[in-house]
Parts: structure tokens; C-alpha cells; sequence
């Protein structure tokens, strides 16, 4: 035990809490073996292949090893701390690709991965979850892959190398693919068309759409070549489609009853027809200008009705960089039920009104509000988010806004029951640090800090936040969740309160203390030396 405290003790906090180092929460016995085996790979468990059978010249498409009685999940633990970890190595993967493997994800280079991909077309038909996120991938051997795992449900190609033809041997091969990950890749609409009518594949009946159009229900094609046109696409020929991650989202949503009008147009001219549009399985709406060829297309504010008409079901907004907002603009989403996320964030040079535009849907959703997200809106008010939204878990406010305590004229305050928000996990206030005027009440602060589940803290200049604050919540929540705690030039903070945070008995893992006048280099420094003699696994910055 230290003979001396590196800090005295603050009386305002059980000096009980300081006179141990934090305790590491414990590892289940299933955690400790996989560790064991993580560590001893080589010079236990494949050592014998490694001296006798691991030959360059020389590849085997079958291995008995030390794991062939391992159930899935122990295997795909395995295999997960040896690529987290940077281990990874080809003879493992040579052991461990098994017959009973269900779930694989390879982000991490290992050498021989053509190789190590075929093993995987040939040992792993019971791969139902395949990740490859990152990699580059050879486009031949991977064609083969989708064609022998024919269980696969979710597929992550995200950042690789994959092009639309690929996509059309998924479309013909892939029958159960639930969930497929397309970002940051050079997909293209033609991609997506086949993935719809199976066209780009001569193994497929075009006039007969694929199954993988019946059985998709989240699509990421976010930073993708594909236009709002292969959104439509995928709208119209999906019809379990829940999830559609892209810019253009909501534009080709609020397109797409005119767009079909012509179609239909069209067909009747040539003597054809097309079945009437219904309601879309969508609960997740979305619009930003990342990749928009003209700033304000995509994130047109007249779009949201026409959108919200065709998808009834959504559950997740997520609007950014929203411009031409009129008053009522924001109207048609009080018409949603079950709405668990709002993000609503705005263009800077159309803020619009916390009371006249975002209260009356808070009014209407904030019972089942799990995450609320605001940027660029005027006359803010915790304490109204508080009452409206108890079983809030994620609040975040960015970019230049305004707030208020003035609420009277808009909202009745409850009689006899305190704000609180008591299942919050992450607060997130990062205002414009050039725009100084937003400066959240001390009482907002306490509401926002004081939830025991807090697990991350990320606040931007407010100059209301004092140790006094952060005592008390350290005092009161003790903060017993607590991983993350950010603090960017909040000029009234001292040393105190963050001593009293370090000394709690959380899983504090990242402290950075950036520009907080108060602080200086000399404070940084004891507390590096306090969190080295305990022995805390906190990773800690300062500037």
C-alpha cells in the first residue's frame, strides 16, 4: 500500500474510495482459456504443424488439428483476439477455418489470403456471417467463395475492393442474405439492379427476381457510385427493405411516387402495366450532402412529407445538413409512431426555433426517444428534454446554437417532479468553439450529469461547468460507468473535480483535457504519475 496519497483527500467524496487501486472487473473462465490459447498459439498448439507440415511449396485443403472439436463460438473468439490483437497469422487461419465455423471476420492483413479465401469456399459451408471489411480482395476466388457458402445472412464487403460483378454472383448464389454491407466501395446502380432482377447473371431467369431481393432488409451503400436512381431500384423490387444507409436517401424516397407515376405512364403507352406503389417497409429515413452534386439536393427540407407519406413505419430519422426549412417543414414527422431516434440537424444559415419547430415533436415522440441529436437550433432547453424524453439514453448538441431558460411561455413545468434523465449513457456537447454565447445553465449540467449510466462525456466550451458540479456528481452518481470523459475548454474546471472522477470506482479508460485554462502542464503531470502508481488503465492527454 502507498505510505503517502499523491492528492488529499476531498472530504466532499468517502475517502474509502481512495485507498485502493480500482479493481479490474473480473474474466469469465471462458475469456481466461481463449486468452491462454491466444497466447500459446505458437509455441504450443501449432507448434507441431509449424515444424512438421507448414511448407511453402505445399498447401493442404484439409487439416486435423488441435480445434476440430471446438464448438463455433469458442473458434470465432479465438479467431477474433488473434486479428484484434494483430496475431493473426496464415497458419492459423490453416487450423482454425473448420467444417462447424459460423462466423468469421478477417480486417487484418495476413499473407497467402487468396489462399486462405478459397479455404473458406471449400471447409466453411456453414459460414453464415462473413466479414471482410478493408481488404483487397481477389476478385476471382471470390466470386468462388459466394458461390459455395450459400448460408451466408450478413456480409460485410465495406471499403474493399468489390465490384458490381461480384454483387451479381452474390444476387444468384446468396439466397438468405439478411443484412450486406456495400460502403466506401465502387458499386454502382447496376449492382444494385441485379441484386433485384438477377440480370448481370447467366445463372439466373431474368423475367424472376432473385431471392436475396425478398430476403434483404438493411443495405448500407453509404459513399457508394450509387445514385438516388439505385435507390428507387432496390425501394421498389425489395419488399422487406427496412434499412437503407445513403446521402440521397430521403431525396429518392421523396422522388420515387413521381418517378413511378411516369413509369406507369410509360408501361400504359405500350400497352403494359405496373402494380400499384404501397406503403414502403422502411424505418430508417436519412439525408446529408456527403457526395450531393449541388449543396442543398439532398437535404431539402420540403422532401421530409412526400417521404414520410410513402414510409409510415420509420423509427429512425436521421436528417442532416437540412436546409429550407419553413415553420412547418418538421410537421409531418409528429405524424410517425415509435419514433426511437431524432437527429435533426441543420444548415448554420437556417437555425430554426427549440419551441415553435422541435418541442411539438418531442411532445409527440419523446416517451420513446432513445436518441436526440440537434445542431444549429435556437432557444435550447435541457430542462423541457428532460421532462419530455425520461428514458433519453444519447443527447448530443453541435455546431452553433442558443439556449434559454425561458420556458414558461411555451411549456407547463410539472408540479412536485425534479428533470431527470436517468438512463442517459453519452452526452455530447460540442458547440462551435468560436461561438462563445451558448452556455448551458448550471442546473441543465446537473440534469445531463447526473444519470449513473453515464459512459461517455463529451463537453465543449462551457464555462458553467465548475468543480463544484463535478464533485456533486461524483458525490451523488458516483459515475460507475463512466469509460470516456472529454473536457475541451471548459475554463472554470480545476484539478479538484478531476481527482474526485479518477478516484471513483468506474471503468474510466480515455481522460482528455484539452485547452482548459485552469489545468495546467504541472497538474497533467501528477496525474500521470497518480494513475501510474495505481496502476489505472486510463489512457490520459492534455494541451
Amino acid at each position: 500500500m502507498v505510505g503517502v496519497l499523491v492528492f488529499p483527500v476531498n472530504n466532499s467524496v468517502s475517502s474509502e474510495a481512495h485507498k485502493m487501486p480500482r479493481l479490474k472487473p473480473p474474466v469469465s473462465l471462458k475469456e481466461q482459456c481463449v486468452h491462454s490459447i491466444v497466447k500459446h498459439m505458437d509455441s504450443y498448439w501449432c507448434k507441431d504443424y509449424i515444424h512438421n507440415w507448414l511448407d511453402e511449396k505445399r498447401r493442404y485443403l484439409f487439416v486435423i488439428g488441435p480445434f476440430e472439436d471446438l464448438p463455433s463460438s469458442l473458434i470465432e473468439l479465438i479467431i477474433e483476439e488473434l486479428n484484434t490483437s494483430g496475431k493473426l497469422q496464415k497458419h492459423h487461419l490453416h487450423l482454425l477455418l473448420l467444417y462447424q465455423l459460423e462466423r468469421l471476420v478477417l480486417s487484418r492483413c495476413t499473407s497467402e489470403f487468396g489462399f486462405i479465401i478459397s479455404l473458406l469456399a471449400v471447409r466453411c459451408k456453414k459460414l453464415r456471417h462473413l466479414g471482410l471489411k478493408g481488404r483487397t480482395l481477389p476478385r476471382q476466388t471470390l466470386n468462388e467463395v459466394f458461390r459455395s457458402l450459400s448460408l451466408l445472412q450478413t456480409v460485410d464487403l465495406s471499403q474493399t475492393n468489390v465490384t458490381d460483378q461480384t454483387i451479381s454472383v452474390i444476387a444468384s448464389s446468396c439466397k438468405h442474405i439478411r443484412v450486406l454491407n456495400l460502403s466506401d466501395t465502387r458499386v454502382t446502380d447496376m449492382g444494385i439492379s441485379s441484386l433485384c432482377h438477377g440480370v448481370m447473371s447467366a445463372d439466373i431467369n431474368p423475367k424472376e427476381k432473385p431471392d436475396i431481393s425478398k430476403s434483404l432488409i438493411k443495405l448500407d451503400l453509404y459513399g457508394t457510385a450509387v445514385t438516388y436512381k439505385g435507390i428507387q431500384c432496390a425501394l421498389v423490387n425489395m419488399p422487406n427493405l427496412q434499412e437503407v444507409t445513403h446521402s440521397a436517401l430521403l431525396y429518392a424516397v421523396a422522388k420515387l411516387k413521381a418517378s413511378r407515376d411516369t413509369m406507369t405512364e410509360l408501361a400504359q403507352v405500350s400497352g403494359g402495366s405496373l402494380p400499384e406503389l404501397g406503403p414502403l417497409q422502411l424505418r430508417f429515413l436519412q439525408s446529408d450532402e456527403f457526395g450531393s452534386g449541388r449543396l442543398g439536393e439532398y437535404g431539402d427540407a420540403q422532401l421530409i412529407s412526400p417521404a414520410i407519406n410513402l414510409c409510415p413505419n420509420i423509427q429512425y430519422v436521421h436528417l442532416r445538413d437540412l436546409g429550407n426549412v419553413e415553420p412547418d417543414s418538421l410537421l409531418p414527422l409528429s405524424t410517425l409512431n415509435n419514433v426511437i431516434d431524432l437527429v435533426l440537424q441543420f444548415d448554420e444559415y437556417d437555425l430554426v426555433d427549440f419551441f415553435l419547430q422541435i418541442l411539438p415533436l418531442l411532445q409527440k415522440h419523446g416517451e420513446t426517444l432513445r436518441n436526440l441529436q440537434l445542431q444549429f437550433v435556437n432557444n435550447i432547453n435541457i430542462v423541457v428534454i428532460a421532462y419530455l424524453c425520461p428514458e433519453l439514453q444519447v443527447l448530443g448538441i453541435h455546431g452553433v446554437n442558443s439556449c434559454t431558460c425561458d420556458a414558461a411561455k411555451y411549456f407547463s413545468t410539472p408540479q412536485n417532479i425534479k428533470p431527470r434523465l436517468c438512463h442517459l449513457k453519452s452526452v455530447n456537447i460540442h458547440n462551435s468553439q468560436e461561438e462563445m454565447d451558448f452556455q448551458l445553465p448550471a442546473e441543465s449540467l446537473k440534469v445531463m450529469l447526473g444519470s449513473p449510466l453515464l459512459e461517455k462525456i463529451v463537453i465543449v466550451a462551457q464555462d458553467n461547468l465548475t468543480d463544484e458540479i463535478l464533485i456533486e456528481i461524483a458525490h451523488t452518481s458516483k459515475l460507475p460507468n463512466l469509460k470516456i470523459l472529454s473536457l475541451t475548454m471548459c475554463n472554470n474546471i480545476t484539478i479538484e473535480s478531476i481527482r474526485n472522477v479518477i478516484r471513483l470506482n468506474n471503468p474510466l479508460e480515455t481522460l482528455n483535457i484539452i485547452y482548459c485554462q485552469k489545468i495546467t502542464i504541472d497538474n497533467f503531470h501528477k496525474l500521470q504519475k497518480y494513475i501510474k502508481i495505481r496502476r489505472l488503465p486510463v489512457e490520459l492527454s492534455w494541451s
